[in-house]
């Protein structure tokens, strides 16, 4: 499930550590609410916005420090309790009262500073987790400071109830210090108006024997309340195209505030999806909701989630009443691409273990799970764990969506840091590759190694669809014959490929290869609302009729040398025989021109881009698939092997031909060198062959080996023959050893898979 990014993740995540917490209503929330929304409306969304006011405490600074004098010492503030309270400039003096807990008797302390001693008390996970599958059920004990400082912050009322002047709890030695460091907690809890902070370590040690020697203590905890500080939840619709299931709603969430890059990044996950629906009709509708409120949740609801407010404001989008939509399914994300940090209370000590962190990765229902287990990749694609919630526990955003019944599959990753404003290199808390393969748009990156299948048996034999593609009848049905291949007889011998029975149904199974390599999407340029198409290479016509039947309301011409194509298309689909190296006469522009699989076509490709340019309307986009013709891997398993010959050979005959075969490097920088503007490249790996782990790749593989298997002759025999001025005999023998190749177990091959998109300007 990784990424191949349209939205630039390190970018995100750079912006994320650039503006530091962001603290709900704050100025840096406000800057990634306004980057979010400017996102979606680049990607045509109409956005809305739930706006609110909340009376917003002012952090601490370095300016403004926290301070705790214990006999005219400085002692060091683990964090400061937040929304608890705030002092003047003078602070508060009191004598220290250790007050016991967990149940802490406030009237001990009245008039006086209290000391509570709190710990972080060690539980096992499998008491907070359940999994779906029991072999792999959650083991070992957490600590993680979040569930302690929910009990006490429930206790802090009753502190200022009693009279008593601020409050200091102190960690035991069950918390390292570093972990306690600017932990923003508890933070569930409405504004107190009395100040507390936090201690550990030799700072706790300090103040518990302060307590015991009467001591007394100033602290001075400077802010002060802003009231009616604006913050706003923003939320964007894709309505569904099929009108018996438009009704239905599928919700995506997350939240937009947070204490570091990882709480919260799960907006790049949602815009991800955002970019990726924009440019399809889903049959159902989308909702894509970035709420707000997470980090000050009762000043929006005062029970729930965050997510509980928007759920309360818009039943219209999930209840299911009349004229109501019925959500039939949620998607959460939280915390990309976590690192693993560990303590040992025995040394002190505090750091990343250089692993990912544990995926806690929910599913609602038995169904969910089944397909999570099968399609997530994650953040360790070695081993998914999918864990199931219980009546009385789920952890994050999604169990807003349990709560009203909404089934949901939440990634709610908690690493130890995950409410710890960051005061070191935020770079050590994320790990890119994790967070992309996380992303779920199902793309494959072409940085990322794909795991091998050890255990799969290369079974030779594979189902493939019967092609009931039927040729055009037009007047030009005469073909040329060249080494037992038929090839078109417009502009004969232009073009290296056959167009034979067997060259139709390669075709057509790529076709349905490029559907799973997008996931049912036919192009990644974001366009909107087109009304005249061109699909320039055409083949059999299948993705210009499937493109016709999306948008009925648009023009679409498929061009090719070949007369190919079906007659029985769309009223609104036509086929054109043309070249697409010859002058472009085209009486209007388009608004989006379509082009796959014209390696080795073209011998003037500056030439191509300048008419593509010129045949769109401003604004219009360009869209090429290109794939490369050399099988490469990541383990290194095709040097030496006939797929290296192979390439070289047929980039050699490329090159000689005067029509390159290297296009799927060139075609980004051709685009932007043509005067195309917002170019974006995607690349993707296409295995060769069952070998990949990941059940996708799989697929993708199984059904490629047949295109190779069946193409071999169509791909090189004129290129191999009449350029390079091998035999045919000569060649048959590189088309055995090739098909040795494919079924090799140990050759763990694939090709890349290029989408570059770029616009017309707009002026």
């Amino acid at each position: 499930m990784a990424a191949c990014n349209l939205l630039d993740y390190a970018a995100e995540v750079e912006f994320l550590i650039q503006q530091g917490p962001r603290l709900t209503g704050s100025p840096a929330h406000n800057n990634l609410l306004d980057r979010i929304e400017g996102t979606l409306t680049s990607l045509g969304l109409e956005v809305k916005s739930d706006n609110y006011t909340l009376d917003y405490m002012t952090p601490v600074s370095t300016a403004n420090a926290p301070s705790l004098i214990v006999g005219g010492k400085q002692v060091e503030i683990a964090s400061v309790f937040p929304y608890s309270g705030y002092t003047g400039d003078l602070g508060v003096t009191g004598q220290l009262i250790h007050v016991p807990g967990p149940h802490p008797i406030w009237e001990l302390a009245t008039g006086n500073i209290a000391i509570v001693s709190i710990t972080n008390p060690s539980i096992p996970y499998s008491a907070a987790l359940g999994t779906w599958d029991p072999a792999k059920r959650w083991e070992g004990n957490m600590r993680n400071p979040l569930i302690p400082t929910d009990m006490i912050g429930q206790a802090l009322p009753g502190a200022k109830k009693a009279g008593v002047k601020a409050v200091v709890f102190a960690w035991d030695e069950s918390i390292t210090t570093g972990n306690a460091q600017n932990q923003y907690l508890p933070f569930k809890f409405p504004y107190a108006d009395i100040p507390a902070v936090f201690t550990s370590g030799a700072g706790s040690k300090d103040m518990m024997a302060a307590a015991n020697s009467n001591s007394s203590a100033t602290l001075t905890l400077r802010s002060e309340i802003i009231p009616n500080t604006p913050t706003r939840t923003i939320y964007a619709v894709v309505e569904g195209r099929n009108p018996e299931k438009s009704h239905d709603a599928l919700l995506i969430v997350t939240h937009t505030d947070g204490t570091n890059v990882i709480e919260e990044n799960g907006h790049i996950g949602v815009l991800q999806l955002a970019q990726d629906v924009a440019t399809v009709s889903p049959e159902r509708t989308h909702v894509f909701i970035f709420t707000t409120g997470h980090l000050r949740m009762p000043a929006l609801t005062k029970s729930g989630k965050a997510t509980t407010r928007w759920l309360v404001d818009h039943p219209e989008f999930w209840k299911g009443g009349v004229g109501q939509r019925r959500a039939i399914a949620g998607l959460v994300i939280e915390h990309l691409g976590a690192v693993e940090f560990q303590e040992s209370l025995s040394t002190n000590s505090y750091s990343s273990t250089g692993k990912v962190q544990p995926e806690v990765l929910y599913a609602t229902t038995k169904e969910l799970a089944a397909i999570t287990q099968q399609e997530w990749r994650g953040a360790d694609p070695a081993f998914i764990r999918v864990s199931r919630p219980s009546n009385t526990s789920q952890f994050g955003e999604g169990a807003a969506l349990s709560d009203k019944e909404i089934p949901n599959v939440s990634l709610v990753t908690g690493p130890l840091y995950l409410l710890a404003e960051w005061v070191g290199d935020e770079h050590d808390l994320i790990d890119l590759p994790a967070l992309t393969r996380q992303v779920p748009n199902e793309m494959a990156n072409r940085d990322e190694e794909i795991l091998v299948d050890s255990g799969d048996d290369y079974d030779s034999h594979y189902v493939a669809t019967d092609s009931e593609v039927t040729s055009m009848r037009s007047s030009i049905v005469d073909y040329v014959y060249e080494n037992g291949r038929r090839y078109h007889a417009y502009h004969a011998g232009s073009y290296w490929g056959s167009n034979d029975e067997k060259a139709i149904d390669a075709m057509e199974i790529c076709h349905h290869l490029y559907g799973l390599l997008l996931h049912g999407r036919l192009h990644l340029a974001p366009i909107k609302n087109p009304q005249r198409v061109l699909d320039v290479g055409t083949g059999t016509g299948s993705w210009a009729t499937d493109f016709a039947d999306l948008h009925p309301g648009a023009t679409v011409i498929g061009t090719d040398l070949s007369p190919i194509q079906p007659s029985f298309v769309p009223s609104n689909v036509y086929f054109e025989i043309d070249d697409c190296c010859d002058e472009w006469v085209y009486k209007s522009p388009f608004d989006f021109i379509h082009v796959r699989g014209l390696y080795g076509c073209v011998a003037d490709w500056g030439k191509f881009y300048q008419q593509a340019l010129k045949s769109l309307h401003p604004g219009g986009y360009l869209e090429q698939a290109e794939m490369s013709v050399t099988p490469v891997s990541d383990d290194g398993s095709t040097a030496g092997t006939i797929y290296q010959i192979w390439g070289e050979k047929s980039l050699e005959a490329g090159d000689k031909f005067g029509k390159t075969l290297r296009i799927v490097d060139e075609s980004k920088q051709r685009m932007i060198d043509a005067g195309f503007v917002n170019v974006s490249e995607h690349r993707y790996k296409l295995p060769i062959g069952p070998w990949p782990k990941d059940p996708h790749l799989k697929t993708l593989g199984r059904f490629f080996r047949i295109v190779m298997e069946e193409s071999l002759e169509m791909w090189a025999m004129m290129l191999w023959t009449k350029i390079l001025g091998w035999s045919r005999d000569e060649v048959e023998v590189i088309f055995a050893k090739m098909r040795d190749a494919l079924n090799n177990p140990s050759i763990h091959a694939y090709l890349e898979i290029s989408v570059v998109y770029g616009q017309k300007p707009k002026i």
